[in-house]
C-alpha cells in the first residue's frame, strides 16, 4: 500500500499546511503504510532525498519563484512516475501542478484526494491577479477530477469561490493537531529568558503577511494600551519573507510601539512553541481570510484563550469550544475590545485540556483517514 503526498513546501518549511501534511504522512507511516513525499527543494542545500520519521521525501530543485509558487520543470518529469508507483495521492492546495496531477491520476485510475487549505488571494498587483486566475481555473478543473476534496470546515467551503459549487466533492476531515505539555517551571524559564516578566503578553503566531491581518493587530495596539498599559505583543513566526514585504510596509507602526513589541522569529521546536502559548494571556488571530487557523487549537491546548476574526473557517474553533471571542473583520477597534475583554476576564474563557482534546483528537482524525483508505479498498 503506497501513499504519495504532493505539495510545494514540505518540512523544514514551516506553515500550517506543511505541518498538516507532515503529521498525516508520519501518522500513516507509523501504521505501516509506505508513504512518500514529492516536493520542491525550497532552500538550496536541503537533501534531494531523505527519510524523515519513516517518510521518504524527494525534493526537486526549482527553476524560479513566481510570487509564493516555486516552478520546477524537473518535478514535472517525476510526477508521472511517482503517481504511477502509488495507490493513492494526497495533494495539498494550493499546488501549481494540481491539474496535471489530477489528469495523470485519472488516466492511471488512481485515487486522488485534494486537501483544500484556503482559496488563493495574493496581495494587490497585476501579476498576482493573473496568478490567482490561473490557480482558480486549474484548481477548479482538478477538483472536478478528484476522488474527493478534503475540507476542514463546511463553514469555509460554503463561502469558498472554489468549493461552494462543488459540494458533491466535499469530504470534511480536520487536520491532525499535536502540541506537547509543559510544566509551569519551564514556562517561567521561557518568560525570564525572553524578558517577559511583569508583562501582559498578547501573542500572535504565524507568517507576517497581509492575509494574516497583522497590520490590524498593530492598529489595535494604542486602543489596548489605554486599558492595559503593561500589554506586550509577542510575535512568533517568520516576519521577513522572500515573497511578501509586509514587515517593511508596516515598519513605521512597528517602530512606533517597539517598547511594547518583540519578535521571537520562527519557533520550530514544538515544546518551545508550547511555552510561547503558555506565557500569553491570549492569542490573536486577526486574519482577513483563514481556512481554519490551527494556532487557535495549539494555544487552547496550552490553556490560552483566543481572539479570532469572525470570518468563515477561522471562527469555528472559538464557536465550538467557547474558549475566546470573535472580533469584527478588518476592525482594529473591535479586535482591541475583544482582546481587552478576554485578558481582563480570562477565567471565564478557561477550558480543560481534555475538553479541547475531545474536539480535536489526534487518534480519532488519524482513524478517519485510515477508514477512508479502507472504505475505498485501497488499504488491504
Amino acid at each position: 500500500m503506497k501513499v504519495l503526498f504532493l505539495l510545494t513546501y514540505y518540512y523544514p518549511y514551516w506553515s500550517g499546511l506543511s505541518q498538516y501534511a507532515k503529521r498525516l504522512a508520519e501518522g500513516l507511516a507509523r501504521e505501516g503504510i509506505d508513504v512518500s513525499v514529492l516536493t520542491t527543494q525550497h532552500v538550496k542545500g536541503l537533501p534531494l532525498s531523505e527519510t524523515i520519521n519513516g517518510v521518504r521525501v524527494e525534493r526537486k530543485p526549482y527553476l524560479f519563484r513566481l510570487s509564493r509558487t516555486l516552478i520546477s520543470f524537473r518535478l514535472l518529469f517525476f510526477l508521472f512516475k511517482a503517481i504511477g508507483d502509488s495507490d493513492v495521492i494526497f495533494v495539498y492546495l494550493p499546488y501549481s501542478e494540481v491539474l496535471l496531477a489530477s489528469i495523470i491520476s485519472k488516466i492511471l485510475s488512481k485515487k486522488i484526494y485534494l486537501v483544500h487549505n484556503a482559496d488563493m488571494e495574493l496581495p494587490k498587483g497585476f501579476l498576482n491577479r493573473i496568478i490567482d486566475s490561473i490557480f482558480y481555473t486549474t484548481t477548479s478543473w482538478a477538483i472536478s477530477l478528484s476522488t474527493k476534496t478534503i475540507i476542514y470546515t463546511k463553514d469555509y467551503a460554503e463561502h469558498s469561490l472554489l468549493l461552494k459549487k462543488k459540494r458533491t466533492k466535499w469530504l470534511e476531515i480536520l487536520p491532525l493537531f499535536v502540541i506537547p505539555k509543559v510544566t509551569p517551571s519551564e514556562v517561567e524559564v521561557f518568560r525570564k529568558r525572553n524578558q517577559l516578566l511583569g508583562k501582559v503578553c498578547i501573542g500572535f503566531s504565524g507568517r507576517f503577511v497581509e492575509e494574516k491581518g497583522v497590520d490590524i493587530l498593530l492598529a489595535a495596539i494604542p486602543h489596548i494600551l489605554k486599558k492595559i498599559p503593561n500589554a506586550y505583543f509577542v510575535f512568533a513566526g517568520d516576519y521577513k519573507l522572500p515573497y511578501e514585504n509586509f514587515y517593511e510596509v508596516n515598519r513605521e507602526q512597528i517602530e512606533r510601539y517597539d517598547r511594547n513589541i518583540t519578535f521571537l522569529g520562527l519557533i520550530e521546536d514544538q515544546k518551545t512553541l508550547s511555552k510561547f502559548y503558555s506565557v500569553c494571556e491570549c492569542l490573536v488571530l486577526p486574519s482577513r481570510k483563514e481556512c481554519l487557523g490551527s494556532v487557535q487549537v495549539e494555544a487552547m491546548l496550552c490553556g490560552t484563550p483566543v481572539v479570532a476574526t469572525d470570518i468563515p473557517g477561522a471562527r469555528q474553533i472559538v464557536k465550538k469550544t467557547g474558549m475566546g471571542l470573535l472580533a469584527k473583520p478588518n476592525n482594529p477597534e473591535s479586535l482591541a475590545l475583544s482582546i481587552i475583554e478576554v485578558v481582563k476576564g480570562k477565567e471565564r474563557f478557561k477550558r480543560l485540556r481534555s475538553e479541547i482534546e475531545s474536539y480535536f483528537d489526534y487518534d480519532k482524525t488519524l482513524r478517519h483517514y485510515l477508514t477512508l483508505l479502507r472504505r475505498d479498498k485501497i488499504l488491504l
